[in-house]
């Protein structure tokens, strides 16, 4: 953390919707004083996977579906990105089989496209 904000606070205008620098002692703004917004991560940049997408990525690195329904880090990690994972191994492996199926019919249908 920046070393001007034991000093200053920053505030967002619910006005303009910026975010303003604050005098903790004062309470003026200081026009002089630039906020500087956090730098994005290249994640930030990244769509969002879905649950379906993260099962798919974890069972082709081979891990089987025992391991990804009941290991605890692979389940505090998909619930951190938001998603409750199926604690069911029938269920994950049926989100399995919808991308196996999706993926089939895609390729039929391209490949009638070129015949």
């Amino acid at each position: 953390m920046s070393s001007v904000w034991k000093y200053a606070l920053k505030r967002k205008n619910p006005i303009t919707k910026e975010s303003d620098g604050v005098c903790n002692k004062c309470g003026q703004k200081d026009e002089t004083v630039e906020v500087v917004k956090k730098p994005k991560t290249m994640l930030d940049y990244l769509e969002r996977k879905h649950l379906k997408e993260i099962v798919i990525d974890l069972a082709t690195d081979g891990i089987t579906i025992r391991a990804i329904t009941r290991n605890k880090h692979i389940r505090d990690s998909v619930q951190r990105d938001g998603f409750k994972l199926p604690a069911n191994e029938s269920d994950v492996m049926r989100l399995i089989h919808e991308d196996y199926e999706d993926k089939k019919n895609k390729m039929a249908s391209e490949i009638q496209k070129k015949t």
